[in-house]
């Protein structure tokens, strides 16, 4: 859903505050129809649709089809003689990974599977562009031919090698000291992003503590972990805003698939449960300790993600977004005898937890621009039956009817046709 916005700036010298405002004029909807089994349906009109926008049925004022399936558009979109708009015949897509800062092995293994997934795309016709949240362009701008996108992804990977070498070098030598506090400080002793395996392990160091010291070095531990996890998420929060401005240039549909370990919008409950767990570990009891969730203060991002939309829905991306770090992790982890009981039942819930807590901002990234997110273990075989797939588009447009500023407009569209399935943006916010 692309939004046709008008921007009012102003500026204040003084405190160099800026304020931004925005009218939302005009909705365009990339919208993707396919049958229940996953087939393209390629032979609907403008009748066979229904725009909903909070609940009022809109007018649609202009339809047309973006056909990435050949060489040639197969309808050219209505433009005006002395206007040009470049002809998109390919997917445009951009692989994103947010990895670079991750376990050694993690790392490892996120690399392979995207190699894999471009050596998987074969002979598609696709316009590629790698690229690191953390390090920026893989690929020299947008590449045709896989291969080619291969060999400069496997250069990259070379160098990041190198890079992470060094990295656990300095790692190791500053985990050996103590830093940030009486009980060590977790991002020293655990580099880059934080599973609840890293988080258990130290909360099992606090409790060889006395009681009261345990106790204390828990909840320092949580709060370590609430903060980490904030700043997680405005970093990649404002990276990907970074990147989607990165396209502003390039015309068309992109389709972005993020690889991600996850991060989370709102303040994760898994963290807080795992404290709780081990607080009732310290004073052998389940219910008299005051739970983490009433102590540390919550958080939430949801105003900085507000500015990811807006990149999104201006520069015309779809995120597929795919987390290939937490999955399953609740079911392979095997507990110790000790939580064979009903401690064991409440880690096992935990675990799931927070598959859903890193999920939870994917989820959300790809619910909102029309896409779709995936745990999975195999990235090769999804992503190139994806972009097999993402090569064929309606794209309805309509004035937006929006009048109240800072509301959001949820969309729905309804398909007359039965057995069709869609796939669209959920909404935009009206004004602000």
């Amino acid at each position: 859903m692309f939004i046709l916005a008008c921007f009012v700036c102003g500026y204040q010298n003084d405190d160099l505050v800026v304020n931004e405002r925005f009218r939302v004029e005009y909705v365009v909807l990339d919208v993707l129809a396919t049958t229940r089994k996953g087939e393209l349906v390629t032979d609907l009109t403008a009748e066979d649709f229904e725009v909903v926008e909070n609940r009022k049925q809109v007018k649609i004022e202009s339809f047309d089809v973006l056909d990435l399936r050949g060489d040639v558009l197969s309808r050219e979109p209505e433009i005006s003689e002395d206007e040009e708009i470049p002809k998109q015949t390919v997917p445009q897509v951009i692989v994103a990974m947010d990895i670079d800062d991750a376990e050694h092995l993690d790392v490892k293994m996120a690399f392979g599977q995207v190699r894999e997934f471009l050596v998987a795309l074969g002979d598609q016709k696709v316009s590629l562009n790698l690229y690191s949240l953390q390090n920026g362009a893989i690929t020299k701008g947008f590449v045709t031919d896989a291969n080619r996108a291969l060999e400069q992804f496997d250069e990259y990977v070379y160098r990041a090698e190198d890079r992470n070498y060094d990295r656990q070098s300095r790692s190791a030598t500053s985990s050996s000291r103590q830093v940030g506090g009486p009980y060590g400080n977790l991002s020293t002793l655990i580099p880059g992003p934080k599973s609840l395996a890293d988080i258990e392990e130290a909360f099992e160091r606090c409790t060889r503590f006395g009681e009261g010291r345990a106790v204390a070095c828990i909840m320092e531990t949580l709060g370590q972990v609430m903060d980490e996890q904030e700043l997680r998420a405005l970093r990649v929060i404002n990276q990907i805003e970074s990147l989607l401005y990165h396209f502003q240039d390039t015309e068309g549909l992109k389709i972005m698939y993020l690889v991600s370990p996850g991060f989370s919008v709102d303040t994760p409950m898994a963290p807080q449960q795992l404290a709780q767990i081990y607080l009732n570990r310290v004073h052998r009891v389940n219910d008299d300790v005051t739970r983490p969730g009433t102590v540390m203060a919550g958080y939430s991002v949801r105003d900085e993600y507000e500015r990811v939309v807006h990149a999104f829905v201006r520069n015309r991306v779809i995120f597929h977004t795919l987390d290939i770090f937490n999955t399953g992790i609740a079911r392979s982890r095997s507990f110790s005898a000790e939580y064979a009981s009903s401690a064991g039942s409440q880690m096992e819930q935990t675990y799931q937890t927070y598959e859903h807590d890193m999920g939870s901002g994917l989820g959300k990234l790809a619910d909102d621009s029309g896409g779709s997110f995936h745990q999975l273990s195999n990235l090769a075989e999804f992503t190139a039956e994806s972009v097999s797939q993402n090569r064929f588009f309606y794209v309805i447009g309509y004035t937006s009817p929006s009048t109240k500023p800072g509301k959001f407009r949820k969309i729905k569209i309804k398909c007359k046709r039965k057995g069709v399935e869609l796939q669209h943006r959920k909404g935009y916010v009206g004004a602000s």
